[in-house]
Protein backbone atom coordinates (compact mmCIF):
# COMPACT_ATOMS: atom_id res chain seq x y z
CA UNK A 1 0.00 0.00 0.00
CA UNK A 2 2.67 2.14 0.94
CA UNK A 3 4.34 1.72 -1.82
CA UNK A 4 1.50 2.50 -4.40
CA UNK A 5 0.88 6.06 -2.40
CA UNK A 6 5.02 6.65 -2.54
CA UNK A 7 5.37 5.93 -6.85
CA UNK A 8 1.90 8.24 -7.19
CA UNK A 9 3.08 11.18 -5.00
CA UNK A 10 6.26 11.35 -6.84
CA UNK A 11 4.59 10.77 -10.35
CA UNK A 12 2.63 13.80 -9.60
CA UNK A 13 5.69 15.59 -8.28
CA UNK A 14 6.73 14.88 -11.93
CA UNK A 15 3.63 15.29 -13.82
CA UNK A 16 3.88 12.38 -15.31
CA UNK A 17 1.02 9.98 -16.64
CA UNK A 18 -0.46 8.37 -13.82
CA UNK A 19 -3.97 7.00 -15.61
CA UNK A 20 -2.97 3.46 -16.11
CA UNK A 21 -3.38 2.95 -12.53
CA UNK A 22 -5.21 5.13 -10.68
CA UNK A 23 -8.06 2.77 -9.81
CA UNK A 24 -5.43 0.59 -8.28
CA UNK A 25 -4.48 3.41 -5.75
CA UNK A 26 -8.09 4.07 -5.36
CA UNK A 27 -8.91 -0.03 -4.61
CA UNK A 28 -5.86 0.27 -2.04
CA UNK A 29 -7.44 2.89 -0.49
CA UNK A 30 -10.76 1.90 -0.19
CA UNK A 31 -9.94 -1.66 1.19
CA UNK A 32 -7.91 0.39 4.15
CA UNK A 33 -10.81 3.00 4.64
CA UNK A 34 -10.89 2.64 8.55
CA UNK A 35 -7.16 3.63 8.72
CA UNK A 36 -7.31 7.01 7.57
CA UNK A 37 -9.05 9.94 9.39
CA UNK A 38 -10.32 12.32 6.87
CA UNK A 39 -11.85 15.24 7.74
CA UNK A 40 -13.84 18.37 6.23
CA UNK A 41 -11.69 20.76 5.38
CA UNK A 42 -12.55 24.89 5.77
CA UNK A 43 -12.47 25.66 2.27
CA UNK A 44 -15.74 22.85 1.67
CA UNK A 45 -14.41 19.94 0.83
CA UNK A 46 -13.52 16.56 2.58
CA UNK A 47 -9.13 15.91 3.08
CA UNK A 48 -7.56 13.25 4.05
CA UNK A 49 -3.71 12.82 4.23
CA UNK A 50 -2.95 9.48 2.66
CA UNK A 51 1.08 9.34 2.74
CA UNK A 52 4.26 11.55 3.49
CA UNK A 53 8.00 11.92 3.39
CA UNK A 54 10.11 14.30 3.67
CA UNK A 55 9.72 16.19 0.96
CA UNK A 56 5.95 16.33 1.59
CA UNK A 57 2.39 14.58 1.35
CA UNK A 58 0.27 13.30 -0.87
CA UNK A 59 -3.54 13.41 0.03
CA UNK A 60 -7.57 13.31 -1.42
CA UNK A 61 -10.03 15.95 -1.60
CA UNK A 62 -13.29 14.95 -2.16
CA UNK A 63 -15.98 17.55 -2.89
CA UNK A 64 -19.38 15.25 -2.67
CA UNK A 65 -22.50 16.07 -4.45
CA UNK A 66 -24.69 18.71 -2.87
CA UNK A 67 -23.28 17.84 0.71
CA UNK A 68 -21.59 20.37 2.36
CA UNK A 69 -20.34 21.10 6.26
CA UNK A 70 -21.96 23.99 7.79
CA UNK A 71 -18.33 25.68 8.76
CA UNK A 72 -17.40 25.92 5.25
CA UNK A 73 -15.78 29.19 4.99
CA UNK A 74 -17.32 32.01 2.70
CA UNK A 75 -13.82 33.67 1.11
CA UNK A 76 -11.91 30.94 -0.27
CA UNK A 77 -8.73 32.66 -2.09
CA UNK A 78 -6.10 31.60 -0.02
CA UNK A 79 -2.05 30.72 -0.78
CA UNK A 80 0.04 27.22 0.07
CA UNK A 81 3.66 27.36 1.59
CA UNK A 82 4.21 24.68 -0.44
CA UNK A 83 3.94 23.69 -4.43
CA UNK A 84 1.01 21.15 -5.74
CA UNK A 85 0.42 18.78 -8.34
CA UNK A 86 -2.74 17.72 -8.52
CA UNK A 87 -4.93 14.71 -10.30
CA UNK A 88 -8.57 15.09 -11.44
CA UNK A 89 -10.05 11.69 -10.49
CA UNK A 90 -13.46 12.21 -11.21
CA UNK A 91 -15.16 15.60 -11.98
CA UNK A 92 -13.68 18.64 -13.12
CA UNK A 93 -12.36 21.65 -11.13
CA UNK A 94 -11.88 25.50 -12.13
CA UNK A 95 -8.71 27.13 -10.62
CA UNK A 96 -8.24 30.95 -10.85
CA UNK A 97 -4.58 32.26 -9.87
CA UNK A 98 -4.99 36.28 -8.69
CA UNK A 99 -2.32 39.39 -8.23
CA UNK A 100 -3.19 41.16 -4.62
CA UNK A 101 -3.44 44.70 -5.21
CA UNK A 102 -2.26 46.74 -2.08
CA UNK A 103 -5.77 48.76 -0.89
CA UNK A 104 -7.36 50.11 2.24
CA UNK A 105 -10.47 49.00 4.88
CA UNK A 106 -12.76 51.78 3.38
CA UNK A 107 -12.62 50.48 -0.07
CA UNK A 108 -16.00 48.01 -0.62
CA UNK A 109 -13.95 45.55 -2.98
CA UNK A 110 -11.34 45.40 -0.96
CA UNK A 111 -10.18 42.00 1.46
CA UNK A 112 -8.16 42.06 4.66
CA UNK A 113 -5.29 39.77 4.69
CA UNK A 114 -5.81 36.57 7.26
CA UNK A 115 -2.85 34.59 8.66
CA UNK A 116 -3.93 30.95 8.64
CA UNK A 117 -2.89 28.45 12.24
CA UNK A 118 -3.31 24.72 11.67
CA UNK A 119 -3.16 22.94 14.72
CA UNK A 120 -4.36 19.45 15.82
CA UNK A 121 -8.05 20.59 16.68
CA UNK A 122 -8.87 22.84 14.27
CA UNK A 123 -7.46 25.80 12.22
CA UNK A 124 -7.44 29.36 12.90
CA UNK A 125 -7.46 32.85 10.98
CA UNK A 126 -5.74 35.64 12.81
CA UNK A 127 -6.31 39.09 10.97
CA UNK A 128 -3.49 40.65 9.58
CA UNK A 129 -5.00 44.15 9.30
CA UNK A 130 -3.53 44.74 5.41
CA UNK A 131 -5.77 45.10 2.83
CA UNK A 132 -6.02 43.80 -0.71
CA UNK A 133 -7.99 43.70 -3.78
CA UNK A 134 -7.61 40.19 -5.75
CA UNK A 135 -7.55 40.14 -9.89
CA UNK A 136 -7.88 37.33 -11.92
CA UNK A 137 -4.23 36.66 -13.86
CA UNK A 138 -5.22 33.14 -14.84
CA UNK A 139 -8.49 30.80 -15.05
CA UNK A 140 -8.77 27.11 -16.11
CA UNK A 141 -10.95 24.26 -16.54
CA UNK A 142 -9.22 20.95 -15.95
CA UNK A 143 -11.48 17.72 -16.33
CA UNK A 144 -11.20 13.84 -14.87
CA UNK A 145 -7.78 12.71 -16.04
CA UNK A 146 -5.28 15.80 -15.89
CA UNK A 147 -2.75 17.11 -13.79
CA UNK A 148 -2.97 20.92 -12.90
CA UNK A 149 0.19 22.71 -10.67
CA UNK A 150 0.07 25.73 -8.11
CA UNK A 151 3.19 27.24 -7.27
CA UNK A 152 4.24 27.89 -3.81
CA UNK A 153 2.90 31.51 -2.67
CA UNK A 154 0.17 31.93 -5.26
CA UNK A 155 -2.84 33.14 -4.00
CA UNK A 156 -5.80 31.20 -5.84
CA UNK A 157 -9.34 29.63 -5.66
CA UNK A 158 -10.66 26.37 -6.75
CA UNK A 159 -14.53 26.36 -7.74
CA UNK A 160 -16.22 22.90 -8.85
CA UNK A 161 -19.83 21.71 -10.11
CA UNK A 162 -22.01 21.02 -6.53
CA UNK A 163 -24.05 18.60 -9.08
CA UNK A 164 -21.60 16.32 -10.24
CA UNK A 165 -19.33 14.68 -7.44
CA UNK A 166 -15.72 15.61 -7.62
CA UNK A 167 -11.69 14.37 -6.14
CA UNK A 168 -8.49 14.91 -6.93
CA UNK A 169 -5.08 13.12 -5.84
CA UNK A 170 -3.03 16.22 -4.10
CA UNK A 171 0.78 15.81 -4.05
CA UNK A 172 2.49 18.82 -1.63
CA UNK A 173 5.99 19.67 -2.53
CA UNK A 174 9.03 22.58 -1.96
CA UNK A 175 7.88 23.21 1.55
CA UNK A 176 7.94 26.70 3.40
CA UNK A 177 7.82 26.59 7.39
CA UNK A 178 5.58 30.20 7.10
CA UNK A 179 1.97 30.70 8.13
CA UNK A 180 -0.10 30.43 4.76
CA UNK A 181 -2.33 33.19 4.60
CA UNK A 182 -5.89 33.31 2.82
CA UNK A 183 -8.41 36.78 1.91
CA UNK A 184 -11.47 37.59 4.51
CA UNK A 185 -14.10 40.28 5.61
CA UNK A 186 -12.07 43.23 5.66
CA UNK A 187 -14.08 44.14 8.78
CA UNK A 188 -13.23 41.71 11.48
CA UNK A 189 -10.76 42.53 13.79
CA UNK A 190 -11.02 39.11 16.18
CA UNK A 191 -9.14 35.76 15.59
CA UNK A 192 -11.55 33.13 13.45
CA UNK A 193 -11.52 29.62 15.26
CA UNK A 194 -12.76 26.63 13.75
CA UNK A 195 -13.41 23.18 15.24
CA UNK A 196 -12.05 20.10 13.25
CA UNK A 197 -15.27 18.27 11.93
CA UNK A 198 -14.60 14.86 11.30
CA UNK A 199 -16.16 12.96 8.25
CA UNK A 200 -17.75 9.79 9.12
CA UNK A 201 -16.10 6.51 8.44
CA UNK A 202 -19.11 5.24 6.64
CA UNK A 203 -19.81 7.77 4.32
CA UNK A 204 -15.99 8.18 3.27
CA UNK A 205 -16.30 4.19 2.26
CA UNK A 206 -19.01 5.08 0.42
CA UNK A 207 -17.30 7.99 -1.50
CA UNK A 208 -14.74 5.76 -2.01
CA UNK A 209 -16.53 2.92 -3.72
CA UNK A 210 -18.33 5.34 -5.98
CA UNK A 211 -15.04 7.25 -7.06
CA UNK A 212 -13.63 3.86 -7.48
CA UNK A 213 -16.16 2.44 -9.49
CA UNK A 214 -16.47 5.28 -11.77
CA UNK A 215 -19.81 6.50 -10.73
CA UNK A 216 -18.79 10.30 -10.75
Amino acid sequence: MEKVLENLYWDLVNSREVSGYINNVLENIQNEAENFSPTWHALGFVHCKLYENESGTLRIHIWPEWERDKSEQVHKIHDHIFSISSYVVCGSVTNKNYSLFESDASCESSFQLYRVKYESNGSSLAPCEEFFQPVVDQEKLVQKGNIYCIDRGVFHELSVNEFELTATFVATHNHDVKDPKMLGNRDNALNITRKKVNFPTHEWKALLKQIQTGEC
